[in-house]
């Protein structure tokens, strides 16, 4: 959602004046169709964090293991993206400059700069986890909701590699298919729990 956002004050930095608001200008296009799907899926977020709920119960000595195993897991994540965040300054900061001294640089994609890397890392740290929640229980609503989301991490990552609209269309997709694979789960653990 925050990405999207991102798009629309680019699109609205690139307008000259009132004179170029218009539905004929691609940048007000861009901007209007990102500030709807923020929105959508500002309340697809709203709607899946409502309807979480306790995870299914591991034993104790297993769950210890899991969570040493996660809080080491996001401490790499969080020095990975640190690092890459630095790294991505660092190199924008130079294109930069380059393009301040009269260089003939092509500036990068803003999506490329730190977004592709770090989803296609935090792709990785899913499918981890995913093979890790196999040795700690054979639980099949558990198992179908860690690869249903792990489906729209890596839809959510090919999304920005596409033309705006399609990208748009892409996470809309990725965070409905979450929304209803998290619902579906729910419904099944309801109706085992019933029979």
């Amino acid at each position: 959602m925050l990405i999207v956002m991102r798009r629309v004050f680019k699109d609205i930095a690139h307008l000259d004046g009132f004179d170029t608001v218009s539905l004929e200008n691609p940048d007000i296009v861009h901007a209007l169709s990102d500030m709807l799907g923020a929105f959508l899926l500002f309340l697809i977020a709203r709607r899946f964090t409502a309807g979480l709920r306790p995870s299914v119960q591991i034993d104790d000595a297993s769950l210890a293991k899991l969570v040493v195993f996660k809080k080491g897991l996001a401490i790499l994540l969080g020095a990975f993206a640190a690092t890459l965040a630095l790294y991505s300054f660092f190199e924008w900061a130079v294109e930069m400059y380059a393009l301040g001294t009269g260089e003939d640089v092509i500036p990068a994609d803003t999506n490329a700069i730190f977004y592709e890397d770090f989803f296609g890392v935090l792709v990785l740290v899913d499918v981890l986890l995913l093979l890790l929640s196999f040795a700690v229980t054979r639980d099949k609503h558990l198992v179908f909701r860690n690869m249903g989301f792990i489906a729209s991490a890596v839809i959510v990552r090919l999304s920005f590699s596409a033309p705006r609209l399609q990208s748009l269309a892409l996470l809309l997709f990725a965070s409905v298919f979450a929304l209803l694979v998290q619902v579906t789960v729910n419904r099944l653990r309801d109706d085992d729990v019933d029979a």
